[in-house]
């Protein structure tokens, strides 16, 4: 028991580098074993633990700096060629060492406190489909084409991002209020399912558009994304924007075209409506659709008769 049983490499001597090593295993080899284990190397402890101190150190102080230039760059007013050329940095994996030599001289920079962005011009960027990015060049050159200095102003791909959404949200809020207080006695629900390109315009989602009307008034409550354009899934998505508005006690009459979905018996989405409800409702069933293909095959092009001309 006093002899070594070795399992160590047939050429661990050679594959040793340190001689101290070399010179523990030999001494373990012979007999008696002469010498022994002690407890670690304290100078070696000591000099790693102080290296791995250091390099977490370094990586700190790096996260800190990027995120100090990254917070100018959201707030930095002067979006020139070069500020352009940081987000793709800040937009890249691999962004701490970029970040750290880059020479980014806006922090001396005064940053703009004039907010210019209304409710109006929101709307028109929406309605023009202009992106946060495309936003922020149309801005910066219709303030310059107008001679006003652009280093006052807010003008930053972010806070455009955020002055949208919370005006969509004012705006959202506002209707559904005044909505809310006006009048209204009884409605008419209108829904047809529309399959529409999705958000990112990858595929294609089904949707339902929801209307109400009285009194003259056409209002939208919304239009969600259905998972099946089942009965039971447009029952549920049509309860849930009447609650929302707070409308499920004032609806007199529904319409809606004559598809297996809207009309049938056990699980049309108007019996449906009716059960929850709990009460029986006025159908306004739509028969335009029928009415044109009977004048397309009687009258049109019967190659065509599942399109929509006028004659």
């Amino acid at each position: 028991m006093n002899n070594l049983f070795d399992i160590a490499h047939g050429n661990a001597l050679d594959l040793i580098k340190i001689e101290e090593d070399k010179e523990f295993l030999k001494n373990q080899r012979k007999e008696g074993r002469p010498g022994a284990m002690v407890g670690c190397d304290r100078s070696l402890f000591e000099k790693e633990k102080r290296r791995n101190t250091r390099i977490e150190k370094e990586v700190i102080r790096k996260e800190k700096q990027g995120e100090e230039q990254f917070q100018v760059f959201l707030t930095a007013n002067d979006l020139s060629d070069n500020t352009e050329e940081l987000i793709d940095v800040y937009d890249s994996d691999d962004n701490t060492d970029q970040t750290a030599n880059c020479s980014f001289q806006q922090k001396n920079r005064k940053r703009g406190m004039k907010h210019f962005i209304t409710s109006k011009l929101v709307a028109t960027l929406d309605k023009c489909k202009v992106s946060d990015r495309d936003a922020v060049r149309i801005l910066i050159a219709a303030a310059e084409a107008l001679e006003h200095d652009i280093s006052t102003l807010v003008i930053s791909k972010t806070s455009i991002r955020l002055c949208r959404k919370q005006i969509r949200s004012e705006t959202s809020a506002k209707l559904m209020t005044d909505f809310k207080n006006s009048n209204i006695n009884q409605i008419t629900v209108h829904w047809d399912g529309k399959i529409l390109p999705s958000i990112t315009g990858n595929a294609k989602v089904d949707r339902l558009p929801v209307v109400i009307t009285t009194d003259g008034i056409e209002h939208l409550l919304g239009v969600p994304a259905l998972s099946a354009g089942t009965g039971k899934e447009q029952t549920d998505a049509i309860l849930e924007l009447l609650k929302e508005w707070n409308l499920t006690e004032k609806v007199e009459a529904l319409c809606f075209d004559t598809t297996a979905t809207n009309t049938g018996r056990l699980q049309g989405t108007s019996i449906l409506l009716e059960q929850h409800l709990n009460r029986e409702l006025l159908y306004l069933s739509c028969r335009h659709h029928i009415y044109e293909l009977l004048l397309k095959t009687t009258i049109g092009d019967n190659d065509k008769a599942g399109s929509t001309t006028k004659k």
